[in-house]
């Protein structure tokens, strides 16, 4: 995987029902949910990082 397409994991909360997700954070700083849907539990697709994403 090159540089730019690289991207890391980390913890996120839903902005809107506050539900604790891991998720894949890219380079340029979009956040995707890990196994569930990509809007989240509650079908909200805003997300604040709690935990900085891990190096692969």
């Amino acid at each position: 995987m090159s540089q730019a397409t690289a991207k890391n994991r980390g913890v996120a909360e839903c902005e809107n029902c506050g539900a604790i997700i891991v998720v894949s954070v890219w380079p340029d700083g979009s956040i995707v949910p890990i196994g569930t849907e990509k809007d989240g539990k509650c079908g909200d697709a805003s997300f604040t990082l709690i935990e900085e994403p891990a190096e692969p």
